[in-house]
């Protein structure tokens, strides 16, 4: 018999054995579901291949009749479930589920985001007890952080950045800004992404780095304010003050880049303002 296929097989099958220990260690990369695929269809090529190509004797036609009734023993114990939209399956819970999804984005506050990293279930989100699976979007999730109300270190509304996670080497995201939302535990920042989110689709609480290329104007930091939830200068004019809500882009122990948030007010060099 011609083994050159066989081992050709074989070898296959032990390099994607050592590309999916490499995936789960500690510096590994790669998609280990698609591994997990590719490895059993280079297991199933193998034993069609030994089934056409071997002559069986009588154990052997035992031992296949043996597997065969076992898959129909296991069969009698699965159900089928049809999912409800396309996704990946993750069988991963961590108790959040309930309250950090796409369908209550506009429930996800400063307060909630503050105890999922502080590892303290949020209760009021119902229990994972009952979950099967969850179905994740790869390409369509969310990065979330809380910023104090007198940090200027926050994203800008609409602003793109390039997003690392701490632990994954150097690949990169794209990342959209959404609004901001400020509450009394503190400024949420949040990110969208909508490139394949690989193997982060287990991680709930992990360090990242977002870089943008901005511009603004700069002012001393102290004339700045807050008010009604966000940010402001007060431009004074000939006709009297006015406020204008800005994004802070930048800042140090002195001053600050900003730009007005609406993107339709002008503020410009030259402009007066006055201190809150």
């Amino acid at each position: 018999m011609d083994n050159a296929e066989l081992s050709s097989i074989e070898l296959q099958i032990e390099q994607k054995r050592a590309a999916i220990r490499a995936a789960v260690s500690a510096n590994g990369e790669g998609d280990t579901l698609a591994l997990q695929n590719e490895l059993k269809a280079l297991m199933l090529q193998r034993r069609t291949f030994l089934k056409n190509t071997v002559q069986p004797t009588e154990e052997l036609t035992r031992l296949y009749n043996s597997r065969e009734d076992k898959l129909n023993q296991l069969a009698s114990y699965k159900t089928d479930i049809t999912a409800a939209r396309d996704g990946r399956v993750s069988f991963y819970f961590d108790g959040f589920e309930q309250v950090l999804n796409k369908d209550k984005l506009d429930t996800v506050n400063a307060a909630l985001v503050n105890t999922t990293v502080a590892g303290a279930v949020d209760t009021l989100g119902g229990s994972s007890n009952n979950l099967l699976y969850r179905l994740v979007n790869t390409r369509l999730w969310y990065a979330a952080f809380v910023t104090n109300k007198s940090d200027a270190a926050s994203l800008c509304e609409g602003q793109t950045y390039t997003v690392t996670f701490d632990g994954y080497g150097e690949q990169s995201f794209t990342a959209n800004a959404m609004e901001l939302i400020h509450s009394e535990a503190g400024v949420l920042n949040m990110l969208e992404l909508s490139e394949d989110m690989g193997p982060l689709l287990n991680s709930r609480v992990i360090t990242l780095t977002a870089r943008g290329s901005v511009s603004g104007l700069t002012v001393p930091l102290d004339a700045i304010g807050y008010k009604d939830g966000a940010s402001i200068i007060t431009i004074e004019n000939g006709e009297g003050n006015y406020d204008v809500q800005i994004d802070i882009i930048a800042s140090d122990e002195s001053s600050a880049v900003i730009r007005a948030r609406d993107g339709e007010t002008a503020l410009s060099e030259g402009m007066r303002y006055k201190k809150p």
